[in-house]
C-alpha cells in the first residue's frame, strides 16, 4: 500500500492533528506525526503564526501490534518455526501464517486453532484503535478449504430450514465467513439470512421464505 502523507496547517498542533486524522480517517495510534512548526503567539493573544504539521500513514503500527501478539500466541502453541505476512489492503489486514514443521498444530482441528488466533487478535488490536479494526487470517490452503466447508454448511441446513419451515442460526463467524454464507444463500431460492448480534463475531441466522 502507498504511504498517505497529508500537511496541515491550523491555529494549534492539536487542531492541525485532528484535522490532519479526520482527513485520512485514520486514528491517532496508526500515524505518524512530525511537528514542523508550533503555533507562534501574537499580539492580544492572537496567533502570529499558525502551526503546521505533517501526518503520514503507512499501517506500520498496527503492524507491529499484530506481529508482537502473534508472536506471543506462537509462543503459548509451542510453534517456534513460522513465516509471518502482513498485508494491510483496502478494508482490513491480511495475516498468512505458515509452519512447515507443524502446519496440523497452526490450523488446529477443523482450522479452530486459526480462527481462535484471528480472534483474538482481532480483539487486541480493537482495544487500541477508536474505528473497527479487521484482521483475516490465512495458513496454508485454510481460506479456500474453509469457503467450501461453509458453502456446504449453508445448503445442509438451508435444505433443513426450507423443508421444516424454521430458522436456524449457525456458529458465530467473522465478517469474512458470514459473507461466504449470505453469497450461497443468495443462490437458494426460498431462503434468506440475515446477521444476529453485536461486534465482529456474530451469527447468521437462515430463515425460510415466508412468501412460499
Amino acid at each position: 500500500m502507498t504511504e498517505q502523507i497529508v500537511y496541515v496547517e491550523a491555529p494549534t498542533v492539536e487542531q492541525a492533528i485532528e484535522q490532519g486524522l479526520t482527513g485520512l480517517n485514520k486514528n491517532r495510534d496508526e500515524v505518524q506525526i512530525k511537528i514542523i512548526r508550533e503555533e507562534q503567539p501574537g499580539l492580544f493573544q492572537q496567533t502570529a503564526e499558525n502551526a503546521r504539521i505533517r501526518i503520514s500513514y503507512n499501517g506500520s503500527k498496527l503492524k507491529l501490534k499484530i506481529k508482537n501478539e502473534i508472536a506471543g500466541l506462537m509462543q503459548i502453541l509451542d510453534i517456534q518455526d513460522y513465516q509471518l505476512e502482513i498485508e494491510l489492503l483496502a478494508d482490513h489486514y491480511k495475516i498468512t501464517i505458515e509452519s512447515r514443521e507443524q502446519p496440523k498444530k497452526l490450523l488446529g482441528p477443523g482450522g479452530a486453532t486459526i480462527r481462535r488466533i484471528q480472534r483474538i487478535v482481532q480483539e487486541k488490536i480493537n482495544q487500541f484503535s477508536e474505528k473497527p479494526l479487521r484482521v483475516v487470517l490465512d495458513s496454508g490452503n485454510y481460506r479456500i478449504e474453509r469457503t467450501n466447508q461453509l458453502i456446504r454448511e449453508t445448503h445442509y441446513y438451508a435444505n433443513l430450514v426450507i423443508r421444516n419451515k424454521q430458522s436456524y442460526r449457525l456458529e458465530s463467524m467473522m465478517p469474512e465467513d458470514r459473507q461466504i454464507v449470505h453469497d450461497t444463500v443468495a443462490t437458494i431460492a426460498g431462503l434468506s439470512s440475515s446477521d444476529i448480534g453485536e461486534g465482529f463475531c456474530q451469527q447468521v441466522e437462515l430463515q425460510p421464505d415466508k412468501t412460499r
